[in-house]
This record gives structure tokens, C-alpha cells and sequence, in this order.
């Protein structure tokens, strides 16, 4: 136990052995036990909830009690006080009718809020952004409320907080001037930069993959951190943390392993995977596959889960997911089915169909060479797309690509300039 925490709960029990009635060493014990635990008073086994009700007993316009109280609650759950019910935003509301000011309540009142929810208090109604405003307003540098924030705003939106305006990212780094330990923050803040993008903080700057590391540091079960940083990795590439080198593999295994839910880091643990290569999670063995129909088990409509399964069915085989069938081509139907801006699933796609072949998709049919043509209006630098698209065209033969027409040949030297070619093109064949 923490020193201060454990200072706080022998000065509450002094109090209390001098006065049981002090309300505010009662609301004092409670927080000494906010990681769980009890303790004895008077004879008697308390635990925070318990002691946060006596706090009421004895004042019951004790807003510090109030909000604490809300600490404990589920969303769901309910608690008696003067025998009326209460559930865990009524008790924060409870705290901001005594003191209007209570910042800690507001940013808990912003918390407990389902996004297009609103209360009233006072005269005005809230939603969880208008809650963490108060909780600005109360105090300008809290920096939890700031991350929170972060959170409401879209990704060209801004928003008025005093004087300035702020984008996401700019209440994110708000946030971490104010604690630089805060993981959530930090995780945030590699969110939204893109790719190659920096962040300036503290006169460091932060590229995605610093700011993971920096959410990991302070958070080393953050499992979202970990599938992320998995993310910046490419090819062989790797990371130390704490003295251990992770490569991509072991990024994604870290993250399901501190958090079995995230769907996308099972299917991108199953892309990581050698064929016939397993992992052990939990006293189980995974192989790729078993990792994506993981991922689809906990959530059917992931897409790049479905892309990567359909990677590991082979040609003529079918895999089963909840009671259905599916080939691999129908696996990629599946990917483009929830997302047609997946350029690598449409090539892959076309790469399953026979020639004269054809797939409906949204009431469209496309054959091999137009799910070439959407690769490229997805990612127009994709060489394996470019060369399937030359040895898809008759010698004389033009197809019209961003405006622009192109030649088998033509296509097969923009695969070459991409840098990017299929395993099997050794050299630019002649196309005769």
C-alpha cells in the first residue's frame, strides 16, 4: 500500500476512534480503500461503499461523500441513502447540487453519460462534452478531464475551451502537460497522428510509435497500446521495452493477452503467423487462422479479419464460421462487404477469380481485372495490383486508370516503380 494512502486511513481511524460521527475521516477511509479491501471500525468490517454511506449518515450535504459514493457504482447498480434509491450519475448530481464547483464530479457526471445523453443541472442541460467543459471551467489544468475531452471532438472539428480553440489532438497534448504519466493520453495522442506525422511536447517530439511507448511505459497492460505499436512495425523490425526486444508478432500477442477483446490484434496476430506456426495463449495453441475466426467470434463484421482468414484458406478448402461455409474468395467478399475502400482485399480477390469469372458485390459484377482496376483507385501505388493488371490485358489491349490509359506494359513497369511486386515477379516479363 501507497505511504500516503496508508497515512490517510491511520488518521481517519484516529478520528474515528475520537469522534464515530466525523464524517469527513469517513470519507477519508472510503478513499483509502478505493483499490478494494476493508477495514475494521468499531468491531465492525467496512468497505469504501460502506464508509461513504456513513459519511452520509452523518452528513448527509457532504458532497466529497456524494461523489465518492458514485466511485463505486456500476452503471447499473444502485445503492440506498435516507431511503431513497440512487444510481452512479444521481449520486454525481447529488455532489454538483451541494457544490456547483466540484470539478471531480463533473468530469465523473461526463463519464457516467452514454454519448447523446443529457441531465439537467441547475438550469442548463449536459451532455458528457458540456461536462467535461464545467470540469475545465472548475480547473483549468485537469488533465483527465482534457483527455476526456479529446475524446468528443471529430477529427476537423473545433472546439471553443476559454479563449482558444482546440482540436483532439491539441487536448490530448493539454492533457500531458498537465500529467505526463497519463497512458490514456499518451495512447490517444498516437491515435491521431497519421503516418509520419509528429507531436511537439516538453520540446521532444513524439512520432505514433513514441507515443505508444510512452502509453506502455506508464501502462504496460495497455493492450490497445501494444496492438497499435505492433502496427508501426514493418517486416523485421522491432522494439525494446523493458529491456525485452518485441518484434510485430509479439506486439499483438501481448495485446490480446491483456485484453482478449480486441478483435483486429487476433487478426492481425493470425497475419503475423508462419504458416503452420502456433502461439500459445491462456493454455491454448492458436494458429492463424484459429486467430482470425477468434476475431470474428467476439465481432463477425471486422473486416480485415475476414481478409486475412481468406489469406488462410487454401485453394479448394472451405473454413467455417458460425454454422457457415466459406471459400477463400468469399472470405474477401466478406472484407469488401463492410469495407470497399479495402484495396488489398479487392486485389486479392481478383487474384482468386478464373478468367471470364465473375462476382456480384453491392449489385455490381466484377470480373479479375476490375477488382484490379478497385485496388487501384484504393491505393494507386500498389504494384502487385499493376502487374495483375498488365497479365490481365491482351497484348494491344489499353485500360484507363486515373484518367490516364496504360498499356500491358505499362502497367508492368508501374508495378516496377511502385517497389512493390508479387513474389512471383522476378522481372518485368515481355507479355507475349
Amino acid at each position: 500500500m501507497p505511504s500516503d494512502i496508508q497515512s490517510k486511513r491511520t488518521s481517519s481511524l484516529r478520528a474515528l476512534a475520537l469522534n464515530p460521527a466525523n464524517g469527513n475521516a469517513w470519507t477519508d477511509l472510503g478513499i483509502s480503500l478505493r483499490d478494494g479491501g476493508q477495514v475494521k471500525v468499531g468491531g465492525k468490517d467496512y468497505t469504501a461503499q460502506e464508509c461513504f454511506l456513513k459519511a452520509l449518515e452523518c452528513d448527509p450535504k457532504m458532497g466529497s461523500a456524494w461523489g465518492n459514493l458514485g466511485n463505486t457504482l456500476k452503471s447499473a447498480d444502485r445503492v440506498e441513502v435516507g431511503g431513497k434509491s440512487y444510481k452512479k450519475k444521481d449520486c454525481y448530481l447529488k455532489a454538483l447540487e451541494l457544490d456547483p464547483r466540484y470539478e471531480i464530479a463533473w468530469y465523473n457526471l461526463g463519464r457516467a453519460l452514454k454519448p447523446g445523453f443529457r441531465v439537467r443541472v441547475g438550469w442548463k442541460m449536459y451532455d458528457n462534452r458540456g461536462c467535461y467543459l464545467k470540469a475545465l471551467e472548475c480547473f483549468p489544468r485537469y488533465g483527465k478531464a482534457w483527455n476526456n475531452l479529446g475524446g468528443t471532438i471529430n477529427q476537423r472539428e473545433r472546439l471553443k475551451v476559454g479563449t482558444e480553440e482546440f482540436g483532439a489532438q491539441e487536448c490530448y497534448l493539454k492533457s500531458l502537460e498537465c500529467d505526463p504519466t497519463d497512458g490514456d493520453a499518451w495512447y490517444n495522442l498516437g491515435i491521431t497522428l497519421k503516418e509520419g506525422k509528429q507531436a511537439k511536447l516538453g520540446g521532444e517530439y513524439y512520432g505514433t510509435r513514441e507515443c505508444f511507448l510512452k502509453a506502455l511505459e506508464f501502462d504496460p497492460q495497455m493492450g490497445g497500446a501494444w496492438g497499435n505499436l505492433g502496427r508501426t512495425l514493418k517486416g523485421g523490425e522491432s522494439v525494446r521495452i523493458g529491456g525485452v526486444e518485441c518484434f510485430m508478432r509479439d506486439c499483438f500477442l501481448k495485446a490480446v493477452e491483456n485484453d482478449p477483446r480486441i478483435t483486429i490484434a487476433w487478426a492481425l496476430l493470425g497475419s503475423a503467423l508462419t504458416p503452420g506456426e502456433k502461439v500459445e495463449i491462456e493454455g491454448k495453441a492458436y494458429t492463424a487462422q484459429d486467430c482470425c475466426l477468434r476475431a470474428l467470434e467476439i465481432d463477425a463484421r471486422i473486416g480485415p479479419a475476414w481478409e486475412i482468414l481468406g489469406d488462410t484458406v487454401k485453394e479448394g478448402e472451405k473454413v467455417q464460421v458460425q454454422e457457415k461455409v466459406y471459400t477463400r474468395s468469399q472470405c474477401y467478399l466478406m472484407a469488401l462487404q463492410r469495407d470497399l475502400g479495402n484495396g488489398s482485399a479487392w486485389y486479392k480477390l481478383g487474384c482468386t477469380l478464373k478468367v471470364g469469372e465473375k462476382v456480384r458485390i453491392v449489385g455490381i459484377r466484377y470480373d479479375e481485372r476490375s477488382c484490379f482496376l478497385k485496388a487501384l483507385e484504393c491505393d494507386p501505388n500498389d504494384g502487385p495490383a499493376w502487374s495483375s493488371l498488365g497479365y490481365a490485358l491482351r497484348e494491344g489491349e489499353h485500360v484507363k486508370v486515373g484518367g490516364k490509359e496504360y498499356t500491358a506494359q505499362e502497367c508492368l513497369l508501374k508495378a516496377k516503380e511502385s517497389g512493390r511486386l508479387r513474389d512471383e515477379d522476378a522481372e518485368t516479363p515481355s507479355n507475349e
